[in-house]
């Protein structure tokens, strides 16, 4: 095992939350502290120094990608500079993607890729893992004094180690433990050892010391307290479990966080244009509404139009056909109006003619009216000779009866006659005053 390692240089690329270059050291002998707020890439860096130690570079495990920075294809970059007893190593691995690794040694010679895997472990007192990731045992006893952030310092490192790694470390401390007992020395460790003896069980019986028993009384409160404080840690183990579960989706919300936002962005953009394109329709809307009114009035219009000119041509047809009466009315009153004229002309030529014809009527009515008359008399004057007659005959009949019973045919006969005696008298009445207003007329 090589006697003296220290880190003198320390430099990661794309290792993380660790974008670019970022470069530790050169450390000081002794403790060196990085410090840095939560995660900052502290942690991250202690693991990428880890597997620069002791992983291969071509390695693909999950532990390797989660070094890889999220949401890209930058592979984890790792410069260390040691010092293995007095000589000055450099090594340069890059995992995942285009995977290398490079060992210088002090003098000058240059080591690459499996190779300088191989080198770098048998240096380190490593050895290659069978499968996955490098474990405690891969590491020798770099794994009793690797401690990681995920482990608690209580545990006892030593129940990780292999045979080989506890052979060479109990090897180691014997000689050291040889060296400080013996002579002047080692006399002195054994009486103060008998005087921290006594300290803690009695010098007779071997029994546990007042001390001793107060310690282990100590020692069960405090296992108490440690189990207690076990039980919290495995809480906060858990609770570190889906913290870092939702570190993982509040970075990838993160990573997608601005293209959400762009698509907000894009989103609240085409909403506006939407809103802006809605009023404008909403105007086109009410533009097609009284554009369809007035379509409406104009073809309400035309309608009437359209009535009136039907309206205007059956009128114009009546029109036409009155005309058509009205000149031949004109045409008609044309020719009587002539034959007006001829015949007012014709008219004035017998006037004479009709004066004269006029003068004979009056005449042959005055000549009509006397024969008229003595016609009428002559009927009447047998009208009256007949009626002289039967009354005489209705005299000689009254005699009769005032004389004479008569018999019941001659009886209604004689009625008879008288009804028509009374006629003839009526009729006579009657004729003889028509005849007598004609006579004076």
């Amino acid at each position: 095992m090589n006697r003296a390692v220290r880190l003198v240089d320390l430099t990661v690329r794309n290792v993380g939350p660790l974008v670019g270059t970022v470069k530790l050291g050169p450390f000081v002998e002794g403790i060196n502290v990085i410090s840095g707020g939560n995660e900052a890439g502290k942690s991250t860096i202690v693991e990428a120094l880890r597997a620069g130690l002791f992983e291969r570079s071509g390695t693909r495990h999950q532990g390797m990608q989660a070094l890889q920075p999220h949401g890209t294809r930058l592979g984890p970059e790792v410069e260390i500079t040691l010092s293995l007893d007095g000589e000055v190593i450099q090594v340069h691995k890059r995992f995942l993607e285009k995977a290398m690794t490079e060992v210088r040694l002090g003098d000058g010679t240059t080591v690459r890729n499996r190779d300088a895997d191989e080198l770098l472990l048998q240096r380190l007192e490593g050895r290659s893992p069978k499968k996955g990731a490098v474990s405690r045992e891969d590491m020798g006893v770099w794994g009793l004094l690797w401690v990681t952030q995920d482990e608690t310092a209580h545990e006892d490192p030593g129940s990780t180690l292999g045979d080989e790694v506890r052979g060479a470390l109990a090897e180691a401390v014997g000689r050291q433990v040889g060296v400080l007992t013996g002579g002047k020395h080692g006399e002195r460790i054994r009486t103060r050892v008998i005087e921290e003896v006594g300290r803690f069980y009695t010098p007779r019986r071997e029994q546990p010391a007042p001390e001793l028993k107060r310690a282990e009384d100590r020692r069960v409160k405090a296992d108490a307290r440690v189990e207690a404080i076990t039980t919290k840690m495995q809480a906060c183990e858990g609770w570190r479990q889906r913290w870092a579960t939702d570190s993982v989706k509040l970075a990838e919300v993160d990573r997608t966080l601005p293209a959400l936002r762009a698509e907000l962005a894009e989103a609240q953009r085409r909403a506006r244009a939407l809103e802006k394109e809605e009023a404008h329709l909403g105007e086109l809307r009410a533009r097609a509404l009284a554009a369809e009114a007035i379509c409406m009035a104009r073809q309400r219009d035309t309608d009437a139009r359209g009535e009136m000119a039907a309206a205007v041509e059956a009128l114009a047809g009546e029109v036409a056909r009155e005309q058509q009466r009205l000149a031949e009315m004109v045409r008609f009153f044309a020719v009587r109006i002539a034959e007006e004229k001829e015949a007012r002309e014709a008219l004035s030529g017998f006037d004479g003619v009709l004066g004269q014809m006029r003068a004979r009527w009056d005449a042959l009515q005055v000549t009509l009216a006397r024969a008229h008359v003595m016609a009428e008399a002559s009927r009447l004057a047998q009208d009256v000779q007949r009626a002289e007659a039967v009354a005489e005959e209705i005299a000689e009949v009254e005699r009769a009866r005032a004389w004479h019973a008569l018999e019941g045919g001659t009886y209604d006969e004689m009625q008879a006659l008288a009804k028509r005696q009374e006629v003839l008298r009526a009729r006579l009445e009657a004729e003889g005053t028509r005849v007598v207003a004609r006579g004076r007329g």
